[in-house]
């Protein structure tokens, strides 16, 4: 078991992060050369992995995730925040020029996020429309809270 806000250690080139046993709800995945962290507000089940973070973010739940999890900015990209309960194996696919997120309630699956690299973030409440978009100019690391 591991205890709540235990901090995985960085992970540079082509680390992972993989946690066998349940972890408590608060548990951060740290910084991953110069991106940044998941949180996570749920105990998840073992086999949850944190992935590297240097190209790309896929985070792959074993349980269902209660809402609030936040995939934060991966480098000055954005952040995609849920509102409602999510199934396991939702993915935050690569970052890097796309964002796709597939979720199996609430949210229909291939909801799409444009390019990041303008500094988009996708915000689903409950049903939202895939491609709602809230544009930040000169933002970098926004979230958007509710």
């Amino acid at each position: 078991m591991v205890k709540c806000g235990q901090t995985c250690p960085l992970m540079k080139a082509y680390a992972a992060k993989q946690c066998t046993e349940r972890v408590k709800c608060g548990q951060t995945c740290s910084l991953m050369k110069a991106y940044t962290a998941i949180q996570c507000t749920e105990k998840f089940k073992c086999g949850l992995t944190c992935q590297l973070m240097k190209a790309y973010a896929v985070i792959q739940c074993t349980e269902r995730v209660k809402c609030g999890k936040t995939c934060p900015p991966m480098e000055a990209y954005a952040a995609i925040q849920y509102t409602e309960t999510v199934k396991c194996g939702q993915i935050c696919p690569p970052m890097e020029a796309y964002a796709v997120i597939q979720c199996t309630e609430t949210v229909k699956c291939g909801q799409i996020c444009p390019p990041m690299e303008a500094y988009a973030a996708i915000k689903c409440t409950e049903r939202v429309k895939c491609g709602q978009i809230w544009n930040f100019e000169c933002y970098k690391s926004q979230q958007i809270f509710t």
